[in-house]
């Protein structure tokens, strides 16, 4: 058996040749599939170490927010139980000793009637305590003194305390200021720079929008000033500024208070009535106030002597279609020419609501006529659309768009106020075709369709009478019915039946 297998004999095998192309390319694809593989891996990789920093860091900032979420309740409650401290001192606060009201003899002494201290003095007490009562109520409207003719409060050093009071009404209870308009109004009392520093740092606690001065007295009117920009720059939410019949006769002054409320950055009403003295120039303050960079919702210089001299400062500005929305230049020395030129203006504003011209002597019914003009000028549809459909004008009577909220609204009525009287006259067609030319076969559609939308507001039938004597609102049926009857109308019939024919020959 072993002899056996000694003696077969070993097969041979052929050594392997090199290899084929088609196995290089096969190996070669593998290897290239591997390098594509290694890559992805490796980005996966990267991607989800990249990854799992950002779990790790949205872990720490959960961490973070469970920490600030317990200390917010933490002060919650440390604010809770502070505000049940403020009431509870509030109430103490109520009932302690008020300042003392000097005797009658006080003021009699310093040469006071009777009168001054029962109308002026008195009232002035009554109204403080009445404003910190309605402090504690949460009510912010602060209103002392008097708002028409009346005698002024003297300063007095007697009622340095009882302001005192009032600012400290303010500290206690500032928590109770929500968002509502936090007002303060003062009137015919003497502000001495002592007060005004009182008040100043009172205010400080509370976010005034708006402060009004009527009437008042200041001994010194450049520390006067002083200290009422000082308060208005506390008040960084405060948007209206009014500074009515307190007279500045030093130019320097005036534009010292001009310049500091266009620097305000939240104040966009400014009111400043029947206060430039002799050497005080209004229409400078004017310009001051339009050329600059801030601009304003509400202008209002009544009764400071206002003439342009031919200037073309106001119109132009006008012009630019500002944010403006109310200008009030009543009492003033405007013109007819000043008048022509803000009617020009006005074809081009869009923004401006309300402007009142009254008691401008120099306007005459050439002004008055120019402006009238400018806000509905019925010569034609096109002179019509291209009015001013927004600006109510105040002046000897009262110019009016009607809905002061709608541009679209008034420009309907004023159009359809033409169709309306035209209608009456029966010359509907003969302006129509004069207006439209050749292209008015074509317009009839649209025409009675902005017919129809212009009818449709009620403004209509409200519109007053401008240009229009004797204007009566028209029923839509009335002008439909002559439109349809008398205009284009065999010219449509037959277009129309002619397009029939022309679609039936086709079918055919």
């Amino acid at each position: 058996m072993s002899s056996e297998l000694k003696k077969r004999k070993v097969p041979n095998v052929e050594p392997k040749g090199p290899p084929t192309d088609m196995s290089l390319e096969e190996n070669n694809d593998t290897q290239d599939m591997l390098q594509s593989l290694k890559a992805v891996l490796e980005q996966n990789q990267v991607q989800m170490t990249k990854m799992q920093s950002e779990i790790d860091g949205m872990k720490e900032r959960i961490s973070h927010v469970d920490k600030l979420e317990k200390k917010c309740t933490h002060l919650e409650d440390k604010c809770t139980s502070l505000e049940k401290s403020v009431e509870v001192l509030i109430k103490h606060w109520k009932h302690s000793n008020p300042p003392r009201k000097p005797e009658r003899s006080y003021w009699i002494d310093k040469g006071h009637e009777d009168s001054y201290i029962v109308e002026v003095v008195d009232e002035f007490f009554n109204d403080i305590d009445n404003v910190i009562s309605k402090i504690v109520q949460g009510c912010f409207n602060m209103n002392l003194g008097w708002d028409d003719e009346g005698t002024s409060l003297i300063h007095d050093t007697a009622f340095l305390a009882h302001w005192e009071k009032l600012m400290d009404a303010l500290k206690l209870c500032s928590h109770l200021v929500r968002d509502e308009n936090i007002s303060l109004f003062i009137g015919y009392i003497q502000l001495a720079p002592s007060t005004l520093m009182v008040l100043k740092k009172g205010l400080q606690v509370t976010k005034l929008t708006s402060l009004r001065l009527l009437h008042n007295d200041f001994p010194e009117m450049r520390e006067a000033l002083e200290g009422i920009i000082g308060i208005v720059n506390t008040q960084s939410s405060m948007t209206e500024f009014i500074w009515d019949n307190n007279t500045i006769d030093n130019m320097n002054d005036a534009n010292y208070l001009f310049e500091s409320i266009k620097q305000h950055p939240s104040i966009n009403s400014i009111q400043f009535e029947n206060s430039c003295g002799e050497n005080v120039n209004g229409y400078n303050l004017l310009c001051s106030l339009i050329d600059g960079d801030k601009t304003f919702d509400s202008i209002d210089l009544d009764g400071n002597g206002i003439c342009t001299m031919g200037n073309t400062h106001l119109p132009d500005y006008i012009a630019t279609n500002s944010r403006l929305q109310t200008l009030h230049l009543s009492g003033n020395g405007l013109n007819d020419n000043d008048a022509t030129l803000i009617a020009i203006a006005l074809r081009q504003n869009t923004n401006l609501r309300q402007l009142h011209l009254c008691s401008n002597d120099g306007i005459t019914q050439i002004g008055y006529d120019a402006l009238t003009l400018a806000i509905f000028d019925s010569t034609s549809l096109n002179s019509t659309v291209d009015s001013n459909h927004t600006c109510t004008i105040e002046m000897h009577g009262v110019v009016p768009n009607h809905n002061t909220s709608s541009e679209e609204t008034n420009r309907g009525a004023k159009i359809y106020s033409i169709l309306s009287s035209r209608h009456r006259e029966g010359t509907s067609v003969h302006h129509l075709d004069s207006e439209l030319g050749d292209d008015s076969l074509g317009l009839v559609p649209h025409v009675l369709s902005c017919m129809q939308r212009c009818s449709d507001s009620n403004a209509v039938y409200n519109i007053p009478r401008l240009r229009i004597d004797q204007f009566v609102a028209v029923r839509p049926l009335s002008i439909f019915f002559e439109l349809l009857k008398s205009w284009h109308m065999p010219a449509l019939y037959e277009t129309r039946k002619r397009g029939r024919a022309e679609v039936e020959a086709v079918k055919s």
